[in-house]
């Protein structure tokens, strides 16, 4: 596994769609972090301790002295749309914060309302959240669900940061195309093996495999790069275990249970193969929540 030409790829894909995709966690202040972002480009910053009415927008002071009464300047979200916002020490963010930006991701706008004054702004954008914190500081978890990726860049050597083995170019990866249904399965089964709650984490590996292929319906191979970039960072438990066995899904009058289990089997051993080493550490010290299957 290439750690950097991993997040590299993430972070082209994340060009491509920064709202499809939600963003990025970073972690691993260096050379190889920094040479990410700088692949990223121009983004604008949103200060952790930004308060509501230049996160969101208010009244406009100049406008209303022109007589323009009842005008409301968009905020920093809104400023966004279309692109990122770079977030350093995302792990201090406070709640209010973290809520604030939740919402509007969730809703693709921002709604003011100021003394009487209404507006509304589209805010469809992705974060870059710097995640630097030590023991138990972390990004917010209502972020970092929205998020379809996370990176620890710390034991990047030098020498890998020129790595381009998955650079993305656009074109399409892999060839055939299994059904829809077998698609979603395939990462939905594999989420289920590995722990993972949050249905947020299959849409957003479908729509990493559809920027990989290039397709509505992704190939098998687009599907198990997605699944390893997306789904392996999430995991909270091996797949094999007790809690992780599911019974088989009722027959369908499609005809497809042997293709659609052999893709389950080949997206679950691409996200086995590539888990990330603090979350084996942390399955290794039980700190991975046990959660019911049904």
């Amino acid at each position: 596994m290439d750690p950097f030409g991993d997040a590299l790829l993430a972070v082209q894909l994340l060009q491509h769609d920064p709202a499809g995709l939600g963003g990025i966690i970073l972690r691993g202040a260096g050379p190889a972090r920094d040479a990410l972002i700088a692949e990223l480009g121009p983004m604008r910053r949103l200060p952790i301790g930004i308060d509501d009415e230049a996160l969101i927008g208010g009244r406009d002071l100049a406008a209303t002295l022109a007589g323009r009464s009842g005008t409301v300047r968009p905020g920093l979200l809104a400023q966004a749309d279309g692109g990122l916002l770079l977030v350093s020490m995302a792990e201090r963010m406070t709640d209010a914060v973290a809520a604030r930006i939740a919402s509007v991701m969730d809703t693709g706008e921002v709604v003011i309302e100021r003394d009487g004054a209404t507006a509304r702004h589209p805010a469809r954008f992705g974060l870059v959240l710097l995640d630097d914190g030590q023991g138990d500081e972390r990004v917010p978890d209502r972020l970092a669900e929205r998020l379809a990726f996370r990176f620890d860049l710390s034991a990047v050597a030098p020498g890998q940061i020129l790595s381009d083995s998955s650079r993305f170019t656009g074109e399409s990866v892999g060839q055939g195309e299994p059904s829809p249904i077998a698609a979603l399965r395939a990462l939905a089964a594999t989420g289920l093996a590995l722990g993972i709650e949050s249905p947020r984490a299959t849409l957003l590996a479908i729509r990493t495999a559809q920027l990989l292929a290039d397709s509505a319906v992704p190939s098998e191979d687009a599907l198990a790069t997605a699944a390893r970039l997306v789904l392996a960072h999430r995991a909270t438990r091996m797949p094999g275990t007790p809690e992780s066995q599911t019974p088989p899904p009722p027959p369908t009058d499609q005809g497809e249970p042997e293709i659609g289990d052999t893709l389950d089997d080949v997206v679950l051993e691409a996200v086995t193969a590539a888990l990330p080493p603090d979350v084996l550490a942390a399955m290794a010290a039980g700190a991975g929540r046990r959660t019911s299957t049904g």
